[in-house]
């Protein structure tokens, strides 16, 4: 009898000691498993993290792009108008100074005649 509950308690004892090495060996599963979640966690959010910096990079580059555009047209648009006002100045002087001449020669020939 004695003998018997001997081994029972050793059967006891060693079953409590296989429970407890399983569910130590289950905490560091568990613990391994979170880790590795965290980790590729972390960097799914330095991914997308970078993904949005790129966007957001591409976006402003596309906006300074078309902002230099428009400022080229402004910009082409001044020089062409002021192109055209120094010619239309100087086809004004031209009629002017012609305008002129035929005034000396019309005084010209009426001092003639």
């Amino acid at each position: 009898m004695e003998q018997r509950k001997r081994m029972l308690m050793e059967k006891d004892m060693h079953a409590q000691s296989t429970k407890k090495n399983m569910e130590m060996r289950e905490e560091v599963r568990i613990k391994s498993i979170r880790d590795k979640r965290y980790e590729k966690d972390s960097i799914m959010i330095k991914t997308q993290s970078q993904k949005e910096w790129d966007v957001m990079l591409k976006k402003e580059e596309d906006l300074i792009k078309m902002e230099d555009k428009q400022e080229n047209v402004k910009r082409i648009g001044k020089v062409t108008e002021f192109k055209k006002n120094q010619i239309l100045g100087k086809i004004e002087y031209d009629n002017m100074k012609t305008q002129t001449v035929r005034q000396e020669k019309d005084k010209l020939m009426e001092t003639r005649f």
